[in-house]
């Protein structure tokens, strides 16, 4: 019996399914709009954040992709530990480019749980940093690393300009890469067991991102925030890759606080986000001192149009974050994490 390769799905057939690898859609992208900003870094502390326009965050990724190349081989897996920081994102289209897997790692898991997934994924490489929110991380992967048989190295993100710089005379083609590689292992919850890594690949990857934007109604150019974890599939898939797609500007938020998105909404005139009921009440977080001193000086209701969420969100949640941040939001009925839609 010949052994089954795709499946078939009916359904709606606007907008089409692509055939292009991650490292595809964001050349796309950049031949496009090379000038528009791509990516804005959103700090927790207020310091001013970085920013790249299409064409320097494709040549962030290339760079990245090389140095990577450099050190491991195609279909090897990378493993990432960390809180939304752009080198994430860079570490996501390198290994993307490099013909590598990337395996995301919950930054607030412990060390049996950091250690099952490195053992279970045979991760080769494990980039994070130092700590957060208190999560000794350096140290906790120095110590996974022993018993670990196939992790190579541990690449600290404060040392990423040293470890990109490796690869930068590597001028060579980067490995053919299909839609149909995998591109990255996202893990269970682990709710009524041990988390399961499920194998995502570029098609399923690219499409879903797209899609989500398309039944969103986020439009072209648009800016979009986001909130939501890298680890994620709501942040890496669903925000970052529908960014692309769209060719929005996304400002990343380092790590979720209501006072800080409500700042970046007005600083950048935000119109698209997505998030989770609980992100959603924040007008619990306007009786903090932090959240009043962000607090919007104008009325924002005409920039944040684009809303997505899970299915059902309550009708006390719309009316509670709508008077937060000023905003008659249009809850969408938007799908959820369907990559086995687009095989």
């Amino acid at each position: 019996m010949t052994p089954l390769t795709t499946s078939h799905a009916a359904g709606p057939a606007e907008p089409e399914v692509r055939e292009l690898t991650l490292g595809e859609a964001l050349a796309e992208a950049a031949g496009e709009w090379p000038d528009r900003v791509a990516l804005i870094e959103g700090r927790l502390d207020g310091a001013p954040g970085r920013a790249w326009t299409y064409a320097e965050f494709l040549s962030e990724a290339e760079r990245a992709a090389r140095a990577l190349r450099s050190r491991f081989e195609p279909g090897d897996r990378i493993a990432v530990w960390a809180h939304n920081i752009p080198e994430w994102a860079m570490l996501q289209f390198g290994t993307a480019m490099a013909g590598m897997v990337l395996v995301t790692v919950n930054p607030a898991y412990q060390q049996s749980e950091l250690d099952y997934v490195l053992h279970q994924s045979g991760a080769r490489a494990l980039f994070t940093v130092d700590e957060h929110r208190g999560n000794p991380m350096l140290a906790m992967a120095r110590a996974a690393q022993p018993s670990c048989l196939a992790l190579e190295a541990v690449v600290r993100f404060a040392d990423w300009e040293a470890f990109c710089a490796v690869g930068s005379g590597e001028l060579g083609e980067l490995p053919v890469v299909t839609p149909g590689d995998p591109a990255m292992i996202q893990y269970t919850s682990g709710t009524t067991g041990f988390p399961k890594g499920a194998v995502l690949h570029h098609r399923g990857l690219v499409n879903n991102g797209h899609h989500y934007f398309d039944r969103m109604g986020v439009k072209p150019g648009d800016t979009y925030i986001t909130q939501m974890p890298l680890f994620h599939t709501a942040g890496s898939v669903m925000s970052m890759l529908g960014c692309i797609g769209m060719r929005c500007t996304q400002v990343l938020v380092d790590q979720f606080d209501p006072g800080l998105v409500l700042h970046l909404c007005e600083e950048h005139q935000v119109n698209g986000m997505l998030g989770v009921p609980t992100m959603l009440i924040v007008d619990h977080a306007a009786r903090t001192p932090r959240l009043r001193h962000h607090r919007p000086q104008r009325d924002h209701r005409r920039e944040l149009r684009r809303f997505g969420g899970p299915r059902a969100i309550g009708a006390h949640v719309r009316r509670q974050t709508r008077r937060a941040v000023h905003d008659p939001f249009r809850s969408d009925r938007v799908f959820a994490d369907r990559h086995h839609e687009l095989r």
